[in-house]
């Protein structure tokens, strides 16, 4: 590791930690703070009663909590730890997130950068053909033009992988199961 990924491993556990404190001081009545403890252990019952667009962030919740208790701030390295189809849906859902909020050249000075060369197989293990090509488009691309982040905009926009991701989820269920 080069002194700019430990620096932005440093960020993101300080990130969490203000997270976790203010999540205390808030009580447990913010969004996430119900997520983590409502989905902490996944069951298929959780699974099967998720209300619609809840699902995905349910299974993200969970490997927060895990983070948390496992007292590792850095989300990626819970996944190791987790079946494959867990990452495919942090993938997705952090993507997503990022470029909702932010832009490519962003992105890619967060710990979603670690993410960056399986995007392009999490989006087609969901089935979001368009969101993969757009990312490895963008992603390969030696100019990242603004033209090439809209692409990828309009993918998600018209693909919804969010929802894909619920279903997904769905149909491999064992792999988000807790024993």
């Amino acid at each position: 590791m080069d002194w700019k990924e430990i620096a932005v491993l440093v960020v993101v556990a300080v990130l969490l930690l203000v997270v976790q404190r203010l999540g205390r001081r808030h009580g447990k009545d913010t969004r996430a703070a119900r997520l983590m403890k409502h989905y902490a252990v996944m069951t298929q019952e959780k699974i099967d009663n998720a209300p619609e667009g809840e699902l995905v962030d349910g299974v993200v919740s969970r490997i927060f909590a895990k983070a948390e208790k496992q007292k590792r701030p850095d989300p990626i390295v819970v996944l190791s730890g987790l079946p494959n189809d867990n990452t495919v849906v942090y993938t997705v859902w952090v993507v997503c997130k990022e470029m909702a909020s932010s832009d490519y050249a962003a992105m890619m000075k967060t710990a979603a950068k670690d993410l960056a060369d399986l995007t392009h197989n999490a989006f087609s293990a969901i089935g979001a053909s368009l969101c993969a090509e757009a990312w490895q488009t963008l992603h390969t691309a030696e100019e990242k033009t603004a033209q090439l982040e809209e692409n990828l905009r309009f993918a998600i926009q018209t693909e919804c992988p969010m929802s894909l991701c619920e279903v997904y989820i769905r149909d491999h269920a064992a792999s988000f199961i807790d024993e």
